[in-house]
């Protein structure tokens, strides 16, 4: 007696990845999603190629940046890795020329990169302070203070009020703005009425992004404020002639805030024109649109010795600035750190990774290290579909829990990781737009996104131990080869529990394209291939598939669809047919 026929239809595909109990997920969710992302919410595509732009490098790229100062029209490719820093110079990866000479250990932590102006900032844990990045050099950030006392004497006729007066000058930076604190303080000179200062035994700077110097002098008997007077257009000159009539011809008065940044930087960030800075216990903080001066008081602890660290900072928009410690999650409000409200956005959620802190249509996203959270800033929570991807987040080791880094495809409403698990890289996709989860396998381990000339939005990636630049997520290949993906359904009956099946045909509508697709039923039991075919997909509209070996049957099963080729896949819908085996059937293996 013949079975009674059954029909199963995946019309909607646009569930995304849930590696949950197969038997269990829903009919729009697939149990296994491997280079193939949910789009248009019904239907998926294969992913996209990479596009090798660069050579290897000698050393693991680490960070990527993108550095567009208005001296050029070029917009520069900046390349974190090991023990340097580099830039891409057409197709090739060329370090950065270290100005001042210090030698970069080789670091498994990744570089943090922010841009403001022309000028480009860089740190990283182990790396010793913050470093500046200007045109093709690097140096360390800040400018040392003259360390030599001038030496004052009346210089004879000129215009200055007669009396006592105190003289120090500050290196300078014309260019940029950045400035060192004051020079000590010359011995006191008395001047007869209309006579005027000659200052010598001024000092050179060793640093190279020092071409001037900038005077101050106190007025006549007050040693209590020192005022710019004038300016050394040069680092050589050691003399200079002051005769600026106090307090007509004085300027802005000398502030002692061009300190230096802190002498360890764990990590960076930008916001409210400041520049912050942590080096793994507190924050420091620039002054305002001088990315280079650090007041000593600018410091607001928050390890307090609790064994915590802080691993990054994050400006959000509209909220402040994100402090992620090992246990929890801080939010300074204001817009300045003088009227600072400390927040604890999470006391349960902190974060190994500070690079994993990402922020999608106002949303901050970051990994806990058991989860992925968000917050829409007053508390944080975890994505409520997380289990989805539980296998794989259980499968990230320990030891690799603080790499995650994470990036935001606002095209496509994607925020992404990329995790070392136990079973290779992956990039973790979350499709916030839609709330569905993907996987893209054999993942790049750095990322930065691109839009490029004709407004599309790519990565900039690189894949640990290859140490190649390419552009992710473009073309059809990678690099020339075929990109292979993976679909498998749902663990599924008959629709009658308890009842045998066996599958007789598998049809799939995509469109026509020079290709072939594998279907493969799946005992889901033993997880043993129970049949499979491979047929072409170089026609129109439904692909019906009849399956061999259909003698074998199962209470539950699945579907498996595996396609390797270089015409980039859509697959729109999935239906499967069978026949319910009678009820005198016997054990089924």
């Amino acid at each position: 007696m013949p079975g009674k026929p059954f029909t199963l239809d995946f019309a909607d595909l646009g569930g995304g990845l849930n590696e949950g109990a197969a038997d269990s997920i829903a009919d729009r969710e697939a149990s296994a999603l491997q280079n193939l992302y949910p789009v248009g919410r019904t239907s998926l595509w294969q992913r996209e190629g990479r596009d090798s732009i660069a050579s290897a490098y000698a050393e693991t790229i680490n960070a990527i940046a993108r550095y567009n100062p208005a001296f050029t029209p070029e917009e520069y490719t900046i390349i974190g890795a090991a023990a340097s820093v580099a830039r891409l110079v057409g197709d090739a990866i060329v370090p950065l020329s270290v100005a001042d000479g210090h030698i970069y250990p080789t670091l498994d932590a990744r570089w943090w990169f922010r841009q403001y102006n022309d000028e480009l900032f860089a740190a990283r844990k182990g790396n010793g302070g913050v470093k500046r990045i200007y045109g093709d050099s690097i140096m360390e950030s800040g400018i040392t203070a003259p360390s030599l006392m001038p030496q004052i004497i009346d210089g004879g006729s000129g215009q200055k009020t007669a009396g006592e007066y105190w003289l120090g000058y500050t290196f300078f930076n014309s260019v940029t703005g950045a400035e060192s604190n004051l020079s000590p303080i010359s011995l006191p000179t008395t001047l007869a009425d209309g006579h005027q200062i000659a200052a010598s035994s001024i000092g050179i700077s060793p640093s190279l992004q020092v071409n001037a110097r900038r005077i101050y002098v106190t007025l006549p008997n007050d040693q209590g404020a020192y005022y710019l007077v004038g300016q050394i257009n040069d680092n050589v000159t050691t003399t200079f002639t002051e005769n600026a009539l106090p307090p007509d011809d004085y300027g802005a008065a000398y502030d002692a805030s061009n300190g230096l940044p802190p002498p360890q930087a764990h990590a960076l960030e930008t916001g409210k024109e400041r520049l912050y800075v942590t080096d793994g216990k507190g924050i420091y903080w620039s002054e305002t649109a001088r990315f280079q001066g650090f007041k000593a008081t600018s410091y607001y602890p928050v390890s307090r010795d609790d064994g915590y660290e802080v691993v990054g900072l994050k400006w959000w928009e509209d909220h402040g600035l994100v402090v992620l410690k090992q246990n929890l999650a801080m939010l300074l409000r204001g817009s300045t750190p003088s009227d600072w409200e400390v927040v604890q956005l999470s006391g349960e959620h902190g974060s190994p990774a500070g690079q994993s802190a990402v922020v999608a249509d106002g949303v901050l996203y970051y990994y806990t290290g058991t989860n992925f959270v968000r917050s829409g800033g007053s508390s944080v929570e975890i994505i409520p579909n997380i289990d989805n991807v539980r296998p794989t987040l259980d499968s990230i080791p320990d030891a690799n829990k603080g790499d995650v880094q994470g990036e935001v495809l606002p095209q496509r409403k994607w925020v992404v990781w990329t995790v070392q698990t136990d079973a290779g890289r992956v990039l973790l996709i979350f499709d916030y737009g839609a709330g569905v989860w993907a996987t893209i396998t054999a993942a790049p381990y750095t990322i930065k996104r691109l839009i490029k000339s004709d407004q599309s939005e790519v990565l900039l990636a690189s894949w640990y131990g290859e140490n190649v630049l390419a552009e992710f997520l473009t073309g059809s290949t990678d690099d020339g080869a075929a990109i292979p993906c993976l679909w498998r359904s749902k663990a599924f009956s008959s629709g009658r529990q308890g009842v045998a099946h066996i599958v007789r045909r598998v049809s799939l509508l995509t469109p026509k394209l020079a290709g072939q697709i594998t279907v493969r039923v799946i005992n889901e039991i033993d997880g043993t291939y129970i049949a499979s075919r491979t047929v072409s997909l170089n026609s129109y509209g439904w692909k019906r598939i009849g399956i061999p070996n259909a003698g074998q049957p199962g209470y539950l099963q699945q579907i498996e669809l595996y396609y390797s080729g270089t015409v980039q896949l859509k697959l729109d819908q999935v239906q499967v047919e069978g026949v319910e085996l009678p009820r005198r059937v016997g054990r089924i293996l």
